[in-house]
């Protein structure tokens, strides 16, 4: 449940014009890492 509260709140968080920098994009590459982290270790 946190993880999908920080990728909803992080995708809103994302401007949406395209002008996105490496920052969010490495925020984005972290929540999904964890999440698949958290998915196959129990």
């Amino acid at each position: 449940m946190v993880l999908l509260a920080m990728t909803i709140l992080i995708s809103m968080l994302t401007p949406d014009n395209g002008r996105t920098n490496i920052l969010f994009g490495l925020v984005h590459v972290v929540v999904f890492a964890v999440f698949l982290f958290m998915a196959f270790v129990p």
